[in-house]
């Protein structure tokens, strides 16, 4: 709405940190790369978030279905399945991060605060956690007893005599009393019931000391959800054959990407104070560069479609073979 130019506008949403991380406009733009599914541990978690970075940032810049070639070559278009990996090897370095919006001066008392106080409680929540262990322990054996005796058998096995079975097995129970946990179905009251009356006074006033210490602790200031990576040299990433990180094959990097008039593109070596592997600087240089017509028809076809109703390409997410050829090729 402020004519920002395009360009500057794809360059600050795909890696706006690595251009100018003092910025709040450009950290906030790369919020475009936060709005998919968030991973949990497993790797197969972190595949697929990166997996949504790579389709939707082709999608939406490029009206090309690159996703498709996650486990193999493209079926239609002719995206290699190597090509896939090297744009995951782009985004590959990425973390999640909250970017503050506030003054450096406050961020760092608010910071210092609150690490100060977390340093105070974190000893009292372990005293806590000390505390409730063997009640605890009590409603786990109790629940343990309803399971079927093989699972029995494996708990009450020791750690370092349990066959492979038995291990899974453990860890099948360790993960249903977490979940009964989440659903509270074990609850903080539960374990606080089967306390004699001195113990219930030390719990609670181990308590009563974290309350207090949470209870002085500063507002979380207001912050953005953004990208960001844990420093210039980037962590390898492979190439999975059939798509399966159980698979690996070789290692990738982003590589050279072809560029219509000038044959191939490098990605730029980052200076040696960056905080990043400026793969993101990179790619969205090579998107937006001149010589590569896409980006600029996939928008233009985009505004097309929003103000006439249709666009020039009917199918504005795909620009390839299964999508419907421009009604106006000229």
């Amino acid at each position: 709405n402020n004519d920002k130019p395009y360009d500057l506008f794809v360059k600050q949403q795909i890696a706006g940190d690595e251009y100018d991380p003092d910025s709040d406009e450009s950290m906030i733009a790369t919020a475009f790369l936060r709005v998919g599914p968030e991973a949990g541990p497993g790797e197969l978690d972190r595949l697929d978030e990166l997996d949504d970075l790579i389709v939707t940032t082709s999608l939406t810049y490029m009206g090309v279905t690159v996703g498709c070639a996650r486990c193999h070559d493209h079926k239609f278009d002719p995206i290699a399945q190597k090509d896939y990996y090297r744009m995951q090897a782009v985004f590959w370095p990425t973390r999640r991060a909250q970017y503050p919006l506030a003054p450096a001066d406050e961020v760092a008392v608010n910071r210092a605060e609150r690490r100060r106080l977390d340093e105070l409680i974190e000893p009292l929540q372990e005293e806590k956690k000390q505390i409730e262990a063997p009640y605890l322990q009590i409603i786990i054996d109790r629940e343990v007893t309803k399971l079927p005796e093989y699972l029995q058998i494996a708990y009450h096995t020791p750690a370092e005599e349990r066959t492979e079975g038995q291990r899974l097995n453990v860890v099948q129970i360790e993960d249903t009393i977490s979940l009964a946990s989440l659903r509270k179905l074990i609850t903080e009251e539960h374990v606080a019931d089967l306390m004699p009356p001195d113990v219930i006074i030390e719990h609670n006033g181990v308590k009563a000391e974290i309350q207090a210490l949470e209870d002085r602790m500063p507002a979380r200031l207001p912050s953005a959800r953004v990208i960001g990576e844990r420093g210039r040299e980037p962590e390898p990433s492979y190439f999975l054959h059939r798509g399966s990180p159980d698979a690996k094959g070789s290692m990738m990097t982003p590589g050279v990407m072809a560029v219509a008039s000038e044959g191939e593109w490098d990605f730029p070596e980052p200076p040696l104070d960056a905080e990043s592997s400026w793969r993101r600087r990179g790619f969205a240089e090579w998107l937006v560069d001149e010589s590569n017509p896409l980006t600029a028809r996939v928008m233009v076809n985009r505004l097309w479609q929003h103000h006439f109703g249709e666009g020039i390409v009917r199918t504005p997410s795909n620009f390839g073979r299964m999508g419907i050829g421009p009604s106006h090729p000229e």
